[in-house]
């Protein structure tokens, strides 16, 4: 039996996380869906003001280069300029902005994205006076919406062709996504100046924590403080309290990996699981430099565990999660391309509005159970409950007609195997 190792990509936020779930799926999540029963309290804020930079990674590529890398708007104002120089112009997930001078054709889709969550109702200003490109930019809703899009500012000086949404409504608890592309293509330098009621990560402590999908995306914990209760430090470090949290419910028995290498801060990782005491591991500098990693941490099936991170002495900076989970039910088909208990296809088309398609195909035929569940491990919809021939691949659809977008997993359990698919529902 050879484990086979599965990564989840989301999501931050939102993935189910935050990222593509419904405008008030934060507020529920973090109130009823995981059991916590201790407060939910979110601090009135004043408004933030301030010029953001995002920093590409070490490999040179840019953190935000698409909506499911969105990067969080920091929360202490910064200088520098952002830059879309090097993004990809995605097929998928990249709504076109629909006031694009002459046409929507003139939408560059070369988009970096970044994500915000008010906390209090108010109004956002977003500015790119000062960038050396042709601009657009859109807010886009926690479904991915456009509620909001400029190209060219009216108030700008002849030959200024860089873009403005001011006063834009935004609701408390309600992610918001900004998009920003070039016109027809253009790229360069640009100054992202921000003004609204956000003042700090969403999931700055336990309360306000958010969903964890199994990826590989950025987070922040800028402008983090201290817990408004108690909160266990980490064991292994010089804990600076300034954490931001996320949760998940194990998709099957297995181990755990996360790590935080890429990350720009020297940052302490734990992992809790639900009597949020429980520390079950805890690191400081296990990754590349004074970044942390967790490997091969034991989960149980359906119980939920945290993951926060802080900085050492109140570092912070952006988070790179790289978390992974493994099966070790799962068996991989022989070199031969035949099964050995089961092949499971990918789920296609990924992301799928509203239908997506699958095959199965088993060694013996035995009785098989086929279910959706979304991202906190609640059953969504049953596939397929009963015995499959031995030697077909099966086919089988899923229909998201009925559910909100977010990151979903197919499990197939049969006699003789589990094994999970991940697949995102983009609306």
């Amino acid at each position: 039996m050879i484990p086979c190792s599965y990564t989840f990509r989301i999501v931050a936020l939102l993935v189910a996380m935050v990222l593509l779930a419904p405008a008030n799926a934060l507020a529920q999540d973090n109130s009823v869906t995981d059991g916590y029963d201790g407060p939910v309290a979110r601090n009135s804020s004043p408004q933030m003001s301030g010029v953001v930079s995002v920093p590409s990674n070490s490999s040179g590529t840019l953190f935000n280069d698409n909506l499911l890398q969105s990067q969080s708007i920091p929360f202490a104002a910064t200088t520098g300029a952002a830059t879309n120089v090097g993004a990809e112009a995605e097929a998928t997930n990249n709504p076109s902005a629909s006031c694009t001078f002459g046409s929507p054709d003139n939408d560059g889709d070369n988009s970096v994205w970044w994500w915000f969550t008010p906390s209090s109702n108010g109004s956002v200003t977003i500015d790119l006076d000062g960038s050396d490109f042709d601009t657009i930019v859109t807010i886009l809703d926690g479904a991915v919406n456009e509620v909001a899009c400029n190209d060219d500012d009216p108030g700008n000086p002849a030959g200024d062709f860089t873009s403005r949404i001011e006063d834009f409504a935004v609701t408390a608890g309600s992610p918001y996504f900004v998009r920003i592309t070039g016109y027809q293509g253009d790229e360069g330098n640009y100054t992202f100046s921000f003004t609204g009621p956000v003042t700090g990560p969403p999931n700055d402590e336990i309360a306000l924590r958010v969903t964890q999908d199994f990826a590989t995306y950025p987070g922040d914990n800028r402008g983090a403080t201290g817990p408004t209760g108690s909160e266990t430090a980490a064991s292994c470090s010089t804990d600076g309290n300034n954490s931001v949290w996320r949760f998940f419910n194990a998709p099957f028995d297995g181990t755990l990996t996360v790590d935080l290498s890429g990350s720009t801060f020297d940052t302490i990782l734990t992992i809790m699981d639900d009597t949020r005491g429980g520390e079950l591991a805890c690191d400081d500098d296990g990754g590349d430099g004074l970044t942390s990693r967790v490997e091969n941490v034991p989960m149980a099936n359906g119980v939920l565990y945290y993951i926060r991170v802080t900085g050492f002495l109140g570092a912070e900076g952006i988070i790179n999660y790289n978390v992974s989970f493994e099966n070790p039910t799962a068996i991989e088909p022989d070199p031969n391309g035949l099964p050995g208990t089961h092949n499971l296809s990918s789920v296609y088309p990924n992301p799928f509005n509203p239908q997506a398609r699958f095959t199965l195909e088993i060694a013996e035929q035995q009785n098989v159970r086929l279910a959706v569940y979304d991202a906190l491990g609640r059953e969504v919809a049953t596939l397929f409950n009963g015995s499959l021939t031995a030697g077909i691949a099966h086919e089988f659809d899923i229909d998201g007609a009925g559910l909100p977008s977010g990151v979903y997993m197919v499990r197939a359990t049969g006699e003789q195997f589990t094994d999970v698919r991940q697949v995102t529902l983009l609306k």
